[in-house]
């Protein structure tokens, strides 16, 4: 074989290797720099492992944890509709309920206008001697998108949806602005449970 294809299938294979490694080095970049540029939701949602978690342990002083496991379905049966399918585990041995409820947000006028709805998230009540732990976690975003005739639909985690793209300046204020309205939902939800197991059960039976 001449020299001169030699040479030139030699090239040829450099620079097939290099277009092969393009594809990813763009990703690893396009990942690092939406890692970086786009940490939305560790700035306004509370972060374990990556994971959005709200967490805290409430003291209730002198009150038992059968009396505080009552107070609490109390709170689920007065607050969310359907409370039945609300609640998927409730063990009063245990002092535990876990329930799967759902919140949105809509931010935005016109074509600004950005909605992330539903999104669904499980609600976790521990309860002990004098305190209880509520818990929120395993955000998910449901997406239903229709282009003509072609829907596409499916579930994302909540935290990768802040990842998905690099966003403009608009569609961050926008991002952020839908983390807050979920994150100060979360947080209503904290403080109604918290008035209402400060709140001694009724157990007149004279009636």
């Amino acid at each position: 074989m001449p020299q001169y294809l030699i040479f030139k299938i030699k090239v040829m294979k450099k620079v097939l290797l290099v277009l092969l490694f393009i594809p990813t080095l763009l990703i690893a970049q396009q990942r690092e720099k939406y890692d970086t540029v786009n940490p939305i939701y560790e700035e306004v949602f509370p972060i374990e492992n990556g994971r959005i978690v709200f967490s805290e342990v409430v003291p209730v002083d002198n009150v038992s944890k059968d009396e505080l496991f009552v107070r609490a379905n109390s709170w689920i049966a007065r607050t969310f509709n359907s409370p039945k399918d609300v609640i998927q585990f409730n063990d009063k041995e245990a002092g535990k309920i876990i329930c799967k409820t759902v919140t949105g947000a809509t931010v935005g006028k016109g074509f600004n206008k950005v909605t992330i709805d539903p999104v669904y998230f499980i609600l976790q009540i521990e309860t002990r001697e004098g305190r209880y732990r509520i818990v929120a976690s395993d955000f998910i975003h449901e997406y239903r998108i229709k282009i003509g005739q072609i829907t596409n639909e499916g579930e994302n985690l909540l935290e990768e949806y802040y990842r998905l793209k690099e966003p403009t300046k608009k569609e961050l204020e926008n991002n952020f602005a839908i983390a807050e309205v979920i994150s100060n939902r979360v947080l209503a939800i904290f403080e109604s449970a918290k008035l209402a197991m400060a709140v001694q059960s009724n157990t007149d039976d004279d009636w």
